[in-house]
């Protein structure tokens, strides 16, 4: 036995009808709750004279651990990488040529670390 499409739409309206009288407060309560209206105070962005002052101190361990993950690990990592290359094309590097490479790139990586770890303690 199959029931008519509108006769269950006429059975839901039935029931929404019956229900309506005890779901009406809830809804009008629900309604008022969300169309309260807040109060923003809006305050001006942070400027560098509105910023607070820094009380932390840095730790001298915490940049130089900084530093060897900035700047030896990759130049150990790249040097390395260029002596396997040059032993798989068949040139060997000289220690002091790999000493030198490794030394150019820590410098290098050294310079930047330093340039952004002062501009982050000015900020």
């Amino acid at each position: 036995m199959r029931r008519n499409p509108s006769d269950t739409i006429h059975r839901v309206q039935i029931l929404f009808t019956a229900l309506a009288p005890t779901c009406d407060p809830v809804i009008q309560n629900l309604k008022a709750s969300t169309m309260k209206t807040t109060s923003v105070k809006m305050s001006a962005p942070f400027t560098l004279d509105a910023r607070p002052a820094r009380s932390e101190t840095r730790f001298p361990a915490a940049k130089l651990t900084g530093l060897v993950i900035v700047a030896l690990l990759p130049a150990l990592f790249w040097t390395a990488i260029l002596a396997a290359v040059s032993n798989a094309i068949g040139f060997a590097l000289s220690t002091a040529a790999m000493f030198v490479t490794a030394s150019a790139i820590a410098l290098f990586l050294t310079v930047i670390y330093a340039a952004i770890s002062a501009g982050s303690d000015q900020a």
